[in-house]
């Protein structure tokens, strides 16, 4: 057996070993990746879901996780268009406008068909008070997902600000027919309801999101609002211990019982 065979063997040995040893890499590459897009899946659900009902605390904490676990997905080269978008989230949360808009903007970039990017820089603009921007990104929201239940809410909300009760109730019932278990829906068009004094169609609906969520800190305090207006002061007290219960540092609550319990003379 010549040398040059058994160099050209010893070769091809090394060659083949090298292939199996990065194909082996590549898929715990792989692996790795599926489990941390999986938890990030499952983080993101929940952030969503606090995110939908304004707990602003658990999206903060949420939102820095799943960077985090996003920022490893750097090393594997998977699309970290989600990262933008869930920071942004964060941001949002924290009420730091322009680095929420920053990284919408990023995503918008790479991806001008995203129609979360343009729902949430939708909701940025609305906080800034700037409404006619924030309309054109949940409008395009909604062209880009006509099924989009979360960018009927934020639109609504805008209307509700711009006195445009028509529209906002349209927006509302479009949402509760796409999705009818989101409480916060329902406590949005309470408030529309209240501001045009239909009380009725006001507590069916704050009912409705309590009946969805218990938890719904903003739905008991609102009712309880609504109760003071009605002068059923005893009703809004319980609304309010309720809230309190949900977050002992609620400012506004407070304020609304101080106001229900000077009503009581129990100043």
């Amino acid at each position: 057996m010549s040398v040059l065979f058994v160099l050209a063997v010893n070769l091809q040995t090394l060659f083949l070993s090298g292939i199996i040893k990065w194909l082996l890499n590549i898929s715990k590459i792989n692996n790795q990746a599926k489990i941390l897009n999986q938890e990030i899946q499952e983080l993101t659900k929940t952030l969503n879901e606090a995110y939908d009902r304004e707990d602003w605390d658990t999206v903060i904490g949420l939102g820095e996780k799943i960077l985090e676990l996003d920022n490893q997905l750097v090393i594997y080269n998977i699309n970290i268009e989600d990262a933008y978008l869930n920071r942004g989230r964060s941001y949002l949360a924290q009420k730091l406008y322009a680095l929420a808009l920053a990284d919408y903007n990023k995503v918008l970039e790479t991806n001008p068909e995203s129609e979360v990017a343009y729902n949430n820089r939708g909701v940025v603009y609305s906080d800034l008070k700037q409404f006619e921007k924030a309309l054109e990104n949940l409008n395009k929201a909604i062209e880009l997902d006509p099924e989009f239940a979360g960018a009927y809410i934020n639109r609504g909300k805008v209307y509700r600000v711009l006195e445009m009760y028509d529209l906002a109730i349209m927006d509302y019932a479009r949402s509760i027919e796409l999705d009818p278990n989101i409480s916060m829906t329902y406590n949005n068009r309470a408030n529309v309801y209240k501001d045009l004094k239909q009380t009725e169609m006001a507590l069916a609906d704050f009912n409705k999101a309590l009946e969805l969520d218990p938890q719904n800190l903003f739905a008991y305090t609102n009712r309880g609002g609504l109760y003071d207006d009605l002068e059923q002061y005893e009703k809004a007290l319980e609304d309010y211990a309720k809230a309190l219960e949900i977050d002992s540092d609620d400012a506004e609550t407070y304020y609304n019982r101080g106001n229900t319990y000077h009503h009581l003379k129990r100043h």
